[in-house]
């Protein structure tokens, strides 16, 4: 009864701070260091409770814990250490694997498949992540494709279409400037006198988009564009919400989907 109270207790605060953290990262592109190290505290705290509670079969959480911290902070940490994704999404998987080592979080599940072995939590909860974001990419691209596919650039390579269509959308100058924390995909570039669009497939996380607002501002006062020229931009899904969706279908359905497979190629 006491393993089912905490790990609901687990899941809820989980839940809570995903939320909190997914606000913020959308609406300001910051998480504020004193929130990332009260959601560790706490993390830690239910790591240790956990560990009392699987004191008897102490190797077992041990094991489970190493491959969890491997998995899951581990690539995260390389992602993060390379400048694929920012700190506050390591700290959030981290903290996520603190929190969930073993597979207890697969008490609470909806449908479920007896199985000996069970995947450490950490596993389901990133593969649905990226899931949900290659969905949202998906249906983006889509709907790109039929809006926007007559304005991609026609010096475009294959690649940048792609990049484009998936990850941006088309604005005016004019729309752009009053946009927050939206990046340009395709960047004017004054060049022998003229101006020259040159296309990249994504931003660097630690860029400022007022940076680009600025230029754009310089060319306007020069006459070099206008408002209502078009631009390809894109806003990037924070990572803490796909995230959110991961650890969601993970309470849901667990590592069942997973299992079923795993028993399809067997």
């Amino acid at each position: 009864m006491f393993n089912e109270y905490l790990v609901m207790a687990k899941i809820f605060t989980a839940l809570l701070f995903l939320i909190w953290f997914g606000i913020l990262d959308y609406r300001t592109r910051d998480i504020p260091d004193k929130y990332i190290w009260v959601w560790g505290g706490i993390s830690i705290f239910f790591f240790v409770a956990s560990m009392i509670l699987y004191r008897n079969i102490l190797s077992w959480f041990i094991i489970y814990t190493l491959l969890s911290l491997m998995i899951g902070p581990g690539l995260f940490g390389l992602l993060s250490y390379f400048e694929l994704m920012g700190w506050a999404d390591f700290f959030a998987v981290l903290w996520i694997t603190l929190m969930f080592p073993v597979p207890d979080i697969y008490l609470v599940n909806l449908v479920n498949v007896p199985s000996f072995f069970r995947f450490p939590p950490i596993i389901p909860i990133i593969l649905y992540s990226s899931l949900s974001i290659a969905l949202i990419a998906l249906i983006r691209g889509l709907y790109s494709l039929v809006r926007y596919r007559k304005m991609v650039p026609p010096n475009a390579s294959f690649r940048d279409k792609v990049a484009l269509l998936f990850t941006g959308r088309v604005v005016s100058v004019k729309k752009y400037l009053e946009m927050k924390h939206y990046y340009p995909l395709t960047i004017p570039r004054v060049e022998d006198g003229k101006i020259v669009f040159s296309i990249r497939r994504s931003f660097d996380i630690y860029e400022e988009y007022e940076d680009y607002q600025r230029e754009l501002k310089e060319l306007l006062d020069n006459g070099l564009i206008k408002h209502e020229d078009k631009i390809w931009v894109t806003y990037g899904i924070p990572f803490i919400i796909p995230l959110l969706l991961g650890f969601v279908i993970t309470i849901l359905v667990g590592d069942t989907p997973l299992l079923y497979l795993l028993m399809i190629i067997r």
